[in-house]
């Protein structure tokens, strides 16, 4: 049995699992990612927080046009977490949420627990929907990245393929790039 990159194969499932698995993982490496993006995106869908001097109305430099579809997909997990059973937040916290321990061993994810324990509406979890957004940029990616190794193993054969995979998957710049909220 050949493996192929086909969506929906176990290869495809199994490179996808890694890409989101890992897209909470990469940190944020580039100050214009928070500044130019997440910020506004922020501001779009609170109201409240830092309007880049480039998204002023005075100034239009940059559109809200590359913020808005990420917005609509926000709105939906906002909705989404509103709809379901509050059971559901723990498991998908310990998912998605990377726990992290400082040097005297207290856990960072206690923030998140409190955050999740404390705001009115689920909706408003904010770095459980940071996380989900992440996620979400990180399937994008994949899809595109299985479309490209699905072509080269349509013309180039299989070996061709794996071990570009294999490069791709431990590559640094598609561990930071799949996920980033950047537009190039």
């Amino acid at each position: 049995m050949e493996l192929t990159y086909k969506l929906g194969g176990s290869l495809s499932m199994a490179y996808l699992a890694f890409r989101v698995s890992t897209a909470n993982l990469a940190p944020i490496t580039d100050c214009d990612e928070v500044f130019n993006y997440w910020e506004p995106l922020h501001f779009v869908l609170y109201g409240t927080g830092m309007q880049t001097w480039e998204y002023a109305p005075q100034y239009g430099l940059r559109t809200y046009a590359y913020l808005l579809p990420i917005a609509g997909v926000a709105k939906f997990f906002q909705y989404l977490l509103d709809a379901l059973p509050s059971s559901f937040f723990s498991p998908l916290s310990k998912v998605l949420l990377v726990t992290s321990t400082t040097t005297s061993g207290a856990s960072l994810s206690l923030a998140n627990t409190v955050l999740m324990n404390e705001l009115p509406s689920l909706s408003h979890n904010k770095p459980l929907l940071f996380a989900l957004l992440r996620s979400t940029l990180a399937i994008i990616s994949c899809y595109s990245e299985l479309s490209f190794l699905s072509s080269i193993h349509d013309v180039f054969g299989s070996t061709v393929a794996h071990w570009t995979a294999l490069c791709s998957l431990t590559g640094a710049g598609n561990f930071h790039a799949g996920q980033a909220f950047l537009p190039s």
